[in-house]
């Protein structure tokens, strides 16, 4: 049986971009191993999310700027793919990756500023912090595993229905988990769930389906 040599020369840039991911994690792991490993595994260790979020912080610490940049880029891989699964070839421009990485980092910003003002200029910070400190330790988790998940599709099967899959998995995962773990808490703060839910979470995600399609 003949070998079949796979061209990867189309990968360049990508390659780039997910080495760079590395290197923040690896520098993630240098600022606190302990902590990039509570993030890692935040998903199924809720005492980990309910002793940080008790711990009083700047909005963004070095290690959670540099988590939220690594989040930032793999994020924007992901829409990317699903952007132009018809078109392989518009995928492989670095200006399209990088006009995405601006879009998503710009709504991850700015949502994560208004998350923060809602909580304190409407006094729900003791109520509401750990629901939205666990829905970001969330966020970040899943980001770690799109990216192993995306390390598998551009190096071993370029396959958009076996990334989809794990990734639409993942993302029920997370909203089943969150809302079990936090259950009592939004079925006394209803009203500002639905609000949150509505203005942060389903409507970016529209807008966002509506600009890939």
């Amino acid at each position: 049986m003949e070998a079949i040599l796979r061209d990867f020369s189309h990968h360049n840039w990508i390659t780039y971009v997910m080495l760079f991911c590395f290197f923040l994690l690896f520098f993630l792991k240098t600022l606190n191993p302990t902590l990039l490993k509570g993030v890692a595994f935040s998903l199924f260790n809720k005492g980990f999310v309910e002793l940080e979020s008790e711990k009083n912080k700047a909005l963004f610490s070095l290690f959670e700027m540099t988590l939220f940049l690594f989040s930032s880029l793999t994020i924007s891989f992901v829409i990317l793919i699903f952007k132009h699964q018809n078109s392989m070839a518009n995928l492989m421009g670095l200006n399209s990756f990088f006009l995405v990485f601006l879009v998503v980092f710009s709504f991850l910003f700015v949502k994560s500023i208004v998350t923060f003002l809602l909580l304190h200029l409407f006094s729900l910070k003791s109520t509401l912090h750990i629901f939205f400190f666990a829905n970001k330790m969330y966020f970040y988790n899943l980001s770690i595993v799109f990216y192993v998940l995306l390390i598998v599709y551009f190096y071993s099967f370029e396959n958009s229905w076996f990334l989809g899959g794990f990734i639409v998995f993942f993302l029920v995962l997370r909203f089943v988990i969150l809302f079990e773990n936090n259950k009592n808490l939004i079925s006394s703060e209803l009203f500002y769930f639905i609000l949150y839910l509505c203005a942060l979470e389903i409507a970016p995600l529209l807008v966002l389906f509506k600009w890939m399609v």
